[in-house]
């Protein structure tokens, strides 16, 4: 399993929430544009499998939103069977939407080619004016977190999963990537 940890570095610096709402929303279709899911996956690919407060940060509340086992056909021309596995987290904006914002992005991958499937997503990313870490040795920690029931076959019976440690990314967002601990990187 490959992990790519982004982060927006100061590409939605001084723009104003309503903006980052805006450009993280035409970030969230443009790579949805980007991968291809398996058809099966459709009626899920916008709802979470979860969401977690998970503390807070600049005064604000930090959520995890987590899109599990997602099975994806193509990322960019890469054609092959993937799984991917998104964690977003971020705050909500304080205006009327509620949308999640961005702090960190996560995405793990496996399957034929996941390297380059990978690299095509970084590079995606880079594009976008954010930076990233690829961990490509399974080096980020891993924790058990129960999670609810679905209806999604993938995880069917699945009652708990594992996930990264956010202690770890933040460690590795920090080190890897100048993420601030402390402040958000839209403020």
């Amino acid at each position: 399993m490959i992990t790519l940890v982004a982060s927006p570095g100061t590409s939605l610096r001084d723009i104003g929430e309503t903006q980052v709402v805006r450009r993280y929303g035409r970030l969230n279709k443009d790579y949805d544009a980007l991968i291809t899911f398996d058809p099966s996956y459709s009626p899920f690919k916008d709802k979470p499998d979860f969401v977690r407060f998970v503390g807070q940060k600049a005064r604000r509340d930090m959520y995890l939103c987590a899109f599990l086992k997602q099975p994806l056909i193509k990322v960019g021309n890469l054609t092959g069977n993937f799984v991917s596995s998104s964690f977003l987290i971020g705050p909500r904006t304080k205006t009327r939407s509620g949308r999640p914002l961005p702090d960190l992005d996560v995405v793990e991958l496996e399957g034929d080619n996941s390297l380059e499937a990978v690299r095509i997503i970084a590079e995606f990313y880079h594009r976008n004016g954010w930076r990233t870490y690829l961990d490509t040795t399974n080096g980020v920690e891993k924790k058990v977190v129960d999670i609810p029931t679905s209806d999604r076959k993938e995880l069917e019976g699945v009652r708990s999963i594992e996930i990264p440690d956010l202690d770890d990314l933040r460690y590795i967002a920090k080190r890897r990537l100048g993420h601030p601990p402390n402040r958000l990187r839209f403020s």
